[in-house]
């Protein structure tokens, strides 16, 4: 089921009209509306997760609340025994909504991918409350970790492959943001990494030279469209760049 527009309290008071539903896609705008990461508030996911406990995938795209729609401030936590993909794409996730979402008991989720963003974007979130999901307890069976559009990319990039998660997923994503040579030499000597399915890296800021030393992985690299000039300051949200 697709939704745009202000669906929040609606689609969650009737559940019981689609009580099997698997697979929820809120805020479906067209690629050309570059504002649509503005446009629609993210929904606490817990209410949506209480009100569909069949419900298999969660792909929301939008922005932070800023408290005019505050449904965030009612998250409890909660199992949720069928939900296997969990998709937030915004412009930026706070560090509440990232501390809430590592607080669920999700044992089948096995793709999660987050759109961290910048300070520009509502972004306050640090390493801190990502350690959670690096300890690969929370998130048993998780074979994908997207942690996207991301100003601490380096960070991350040094701290997945110093944690247990590393040994358990099979594509690592942390593409659109800001990595650099010194994230990606993280990556480099980490014999794990050559485990891995899928490493993309798209979209960030890595030389050409650190770009021929990631296709020498033995796991498939992805690399396209870098530029190593590009800051917070002066580049464009990537949805719509």
């Amino acid at each position: 089921m697709i939704f745009n527009g202000d669906y929040h309290l609606s689609f969650i008071s009737d559940a019981d009209e689609f009580s099997n539903l698997k697979a929820v896609f809120i805020g479906a705008y067209e690629l050309d509306e570059y504002d649509y990461l503005y446009s629609n508030p993210i929904c606490n996911i817990g209410l949506i997760l209480k009100a569909y406990p069949r419900l298999e995938l969660l792909q929301i795209r939008g922005a932070e609340d800023n408290n005019n729609y505050p449904y965030w401030r009612y998250f409890t936590k909660f199992k949720h025994n069928h939900l296997k993909a969990l998709i937030l794409e915004a412009k930026g996730l706070s560090r509440e909504k990232v501390t809430q979402i590592s607080s669920l008991e999700l044992p089948e989720l096995k793709h999660l991918e987050l759109w961290l963003g910048n300070d520009n974007y509502d972004e306050n979130t640090s390493i801190e409350h990502l350690t959670p999901i690096f300890s690969g307890e929370i998130f048993p069976n998780l074979y994908y970790l997207g942690l996207r559009n991301c100003e601490y990319a380096d960070e991350i990039a040094t701290a997945v492959v110093n944690s247990p998660i590393i040994n358990k997923i099979k594509i690592l994503d942390i593409s659109l943001g800001f990595l650099t040579d010194t994230g990606a030499t993280a990556l480099l000597n980490c014999p794990t990494i050559n485990d891995l399915d899928i490493l993309n890296v798209a979209n960030n800021r890595l030389t050409s030279e650190m770009i021929d030393k990631l296709m020498m992985l033995d796991t498939e690299v992805v690399a396209d469209y870098q530029d190593i000039y590009k800051t917070v300051s002066n580049r464009y949200e990537p949805t719509w760049e």
